[in-house]
């Protein structure tokens, strides 16, 4: 056995984080905006929806969790949960 069966394994590394540029568009793209203007079917922020903006502008993976620290970063907060979206809705029907 030589010294090459000491060499390090290539493994896929973590996907690549936004850079503060990149997160100061992401709130550019959100704030005073609702998400059909980026082509999505629902008009309230989710996590997900996010998740799915950042993909599509940047090629980035985010799991729900980075998205809500970044989302926490910029100094949001959840403000309702979606059963209680819809419960307005259908009471306002």
């Amino acid at each position: 056995m030589g010294l090459d069966s000491l060499a390090p394994l290539l493994r896929p590394g973590r996907t690549r984080t936004l850079t503060k540029e990149d997160e100061r568009e992401v709130k550019s793209l959100i704030v005073c905006k609702d998400p059909r203007q980026h082509g999505f079917d629902f008009g309230f922020w989710t996590r997900k929806i996010v998740a799915d903006l950042i993909e599509g502008r940047f090629g980035v993976i985010l799991t729900l969790n980075s998205v809500e620290r970044l989302l926490h970063r910029q100094g949001w907060t959840q403000q309702k949960s979606l059963r209680r979206i819809y419960e307005r809705d259908h009471v306002a029907g």
